[in-house]
């Protein structure tokens, strides 16, 4: 058995969401790893699950990068795992203060996937995508109404006329327009290797929506 000095400290961060939960099943019987969870004072099921469990100010309250970095560096933290996208966002832009380090791809990726102009930008004419529609221009409605940023649908809706559609925009600044694409929607998990490239393909029907308004159900 591995002395406990050379154990890895892995932190996860939120340690009490869906992600963060899955990753401790994955790891908690690792006798090569020690687990720590972190998370702010919001109510989660990560202390009773986490033998150590540690409350950090999320990552929009001013100081935050600070006090990541002196917990990290007090425990002696090998690595992060972000459980959520905006944490590890947040820590791979600041990757160079932070003393472990931290399991996410290049901010670049980041930078693409949390838009849906950039990325729309990036696979354009290489996939099957639905179009983006510019608000001034004539077009068939109805039409698909969602924020550039964000995640579960939060913010999108779709507009049955240019009167509802202009309600909207006057509503946010972000939002973008797209084809309205009606029928099943699917999601597909992929898991892939550093070396070996993709490994696994799968995709599943979105049957529920949590996130957002019901009204975004596809059928």
């Amino acid at each position: 058995m591995a002395r406990a000095s050379h154990r890895r400290k892995i932190l996860v961060w939120p340690g009490g969401n869906e992600i963060g939960l899955e990753i401790w099943k994955s790891l908690k019987d690792c006798k090569e790893v020690e687990l720590y969870s972190a998370g702010t004072t919001a109510s989660s099921h990560a202390p009773y699950v986490y033998e150590r469990h540690l409350v950090l100010p999320d990552v929009f309250s001013d100081g935050w990068i600070e006090a990541v970095a002196k917990t990290v560096r007090g425990l002696g933290i090998d690595y992060i795992y972000p459980a959520h996208d905006y944490v590890g966002e947040a820590l791979a832009r600041h990757r160079s203060e932070i003393p472990a380090a931290v399991i996410a791809p290049p901010i670049e990726v980041f930078d693409i996937c949390g838009s849906k102009r950039a990325t729309h930008r990036r696979f354009h004419g290489k996939l099957p995508m639905p179009r983006l529609l510019d608000p001034g221009a004539e077009f068939a409605f109805p039409v698909f109404v969602k924020p550039d940023r964000g995640y579960g649908s939060r913010g999108a809706r779709r507009a049955d006329d240019p009167q509802m559609l202009q309600a909207l925009l006057r509503q946010r600044s972000d939002l973008l327009v797209f084809e309205h694409m009606p029928g099943r929607e699917f999601t597909v998990d992929c898991f892939s290797d550093r070396d070996k490239g993709l490994l696994f393909a799968g995709g599943r029907e979105r049957q529920r929506v949590r996130m957002g308004p019901p009204c975004m159900r596809s059928a």
